[in-house]
Order: structure tokens, then sequence, then C-alpha cells
């Protein structure tokens, strides 16, 4: 059990069947304890593989004022003049955030994936138009399109063995980049990830003698940020089997992607270990 005293939350979440339901993209059945958790002053962070387009879209939708953790860590996108505490962002254009690189620019990224297109199977986003990303995804056209403003992944479909999977993670290490399967794709980055970001943030704003970290995620690409946390809830998925967590202080959900996401947190808060 985690001491937590009077320290309030920080939840660091993902998003696609986590925050959001896996096949329909909905929020609904997380809105109680987003609600609660705005109520209480504790910041909601979004710490996705989404883009920052997706995201500022979601923040706007969800009313979330708070740093935005895009592309498995890549980037930490701050709203203007934002503290602890803010609850509207007001602003939720582009121009309102400054973007803060912690992982490898899509560029290089790229230049490492061309030799290994003749070896390995496998289709990545820059080869996609926006109608393929919205037909793999079940995005609308307009939502696809802010998946591909990308700035520091590249989202791959791996269409070849696990053998091969585990040979193309080699080669990328050796050219000093990371590959970490989500719910839909295989991402290629640079050596950040959720865990690096949610530490990043965490130093920069919250005082670990005031604040607790609490991570919620349902796949392989948020070990590192559920293993970063003070508390990491894994949320149930139809369609994953829970990632394997080594902290020690971890939750599994009743129910699955949302309203498992919104459950956990409540009943965290309401048994005082939050």
């Amino acid at each position: 059990m985690v001491d937590s005293g009077l320290r309030k939350p920080v939840v660091f979440t993902d998003l696609d069947g986590t925050l959001l339901d896996h096949d329909s993209y909905s929020w609904v059945a997380a809105k109680p304890a987003l609600d609660e958790l705005k109520r209480i002053g504790s910041p909601c962070i979004f710490n996705s593989s989404k883009t920052l387009a997706e995201m500022l879209q979601l923040a706007r939708e969800t009313g979330v004022c708070a740093p935005l953790i895009c592309e498995n860590g890549g980037g930490v996108a701050i709203p203007a003049g934002w503290q602890p505490g803010d609850q509207d962002c007001g602003d939720y254009r582009p121009q309102n955030y400054r973007l803060h690189a912690l992982g490898a620019p899509r560029e290089r990224i790229l230049e490492q994936l061309e030799p290994l297109r003749g070896r390995y199977r496998f289709r990545s986003y820059c080869q996609m138009s926006a109608a393929e990303v919205a037909q793999r995804t079940g995005l609308a056209e307009p939502d696809a399109e802010n998946s591909m403003q990308r700035n520091f992944t590249e989202p791959c479909v791996w269409e070849d063995s696990d053998a091969a999977f585990d040979q193309f993670r080699q080669e990328l290490e050796n050219c000093d980049l990371l590959v970490q399967r989500g719910g839909r794709f295989a991402h290629v980055m640079g050596r950040s990830d959720k865990g690096g970001a949610l530490k990043w943030c965490m130093a920069r704003w919250f005082d670990e003698s005031n604040w607790l970290s609490v991570a919620a995620g349902d796949g392989e690409n948020d070990i590192a940020m559920l293993d970063a946390a003070d508390i990491a809830i894994l949320v149930r998925s139809q369609h994953l089997n829970p990632p394997h967590c080594a902290n020690p202080n971890s939750r599994l959900t009743d129910d699955y992607g949302p309203a498992g996401w919104s459950g956990a947190i409540l009943a965290e808060l309401n048994r005082g270990d939050l």
C-alpha cells in the first residue's frame, strides 16, 4: 500500500482502450471520474500514442486542462502559462501550446526504417492515405488526417512473424530506436517512452511530498508508464491481455475500457488510497 498521506493524485492515462472505448472511441463512460478529478483539482494528463492534433481535439471535448504527452512520450505539449490547479486552458489550438521534444524526430525514424522494408513485411503510416488510416482505425477521415500529423513516431502494421518482429526490434535498437506494440500498431520511436515522460512531468511540476502519480493503461506501450507511477491501474481490454506490470501497487479494473478506468479511479478516491 502506498502511503499517500495528504498527497493529491496526478493521473497519467493512456487513451485508446483505456479512457476511450477501443471500438467507438467514446469517452462518455469515463466522465464520472474525469468530473471528480476536476472537482478536487487533480490534473488528468493524457499520455498516448496519439498525435498532438488528435489530443487537442479530445482535450477540447472533455474540457481537460493539462499538459499532453503525445506519441508515446515523444513530446509534451504545455498549455501557455499552465500551472497545477488550472482548470481551463481556454484556447485548445496548437499555437497556445509549447511542444517540448523528448524523442527522436520522425524524419530520422523514417530514414532508419527504409532499408528494413525489403527484409520485413510491414506497412507504416507514411505509406498510407488518410482513407486507409481511417479504414484500419475506424476513425472518420478528418480524424485520420489528424493522426497522420506525427513528429516523433511512426506507427506500423506488422505483417510478419513474431520471430521476425524480435529481429526487427533488435535492428532498430542497434540504430538507437525502439518499437512497442500497441492495440492496433507497432510504434517505432526514439529512446523515449511514456514512463520517461511521466517522470519528466513529475519532476517539473509536482513535488512528491504533495503529489502522487497514478498511471492507467491497457497495452505493452503503457508498461514503462505503469511501472514509473506510484499506483498503476491495469485496464481490462476485450482485445489485449493485461500488460505485465512490475509495479507492486497495481490494480486490475473490474470492467473494460473507459468504464473500468472510471470505476477504478473512483474506487481509489473513495478508498482513500489516493
